[in-house]
């Protein structure tokens, strides 16, 4: 089982990750993550890359190659939208 929180703080995103071998509940695998939100998708490609690695699965290279090309996200403050009146 993946296990995981996440936390933002300004620009920057907090995360920890953990594998967790259900039938005895030991920790397999964990590893904290911090890096600039503009860098989220890089952040998540290299969380998939490891939590692979960790139960020793074999990326195809397509999956690889999608995996190193990840691009930055402009974070922005969202406001709620509308509806229109019916």
């Amino acid at each position: 089982m993946l296990k995981s929180s996440a936390q933002r703080e300004g620009s920057r995103i907090r995360i920890h990750a953990e594998l967790i071998r259900v039938a005895d509940q030991t920790r397999v695998w964990a590893e904290p993550y911090q890096r600039e939100v503009a860098g989220i998708l890089a952040l998540q490609n290299e969380v998939a890359r490891r939590v692979a690695r960790a139960l020793a699965l074999k990326l195809l290279p397509a999956e690889q190659v999608r995996l190193a090309n990840a691009r930055a996200v402009i974070p922005r403050r969202t406001t709620p939208t509308r509806r229109a009146p019916n």
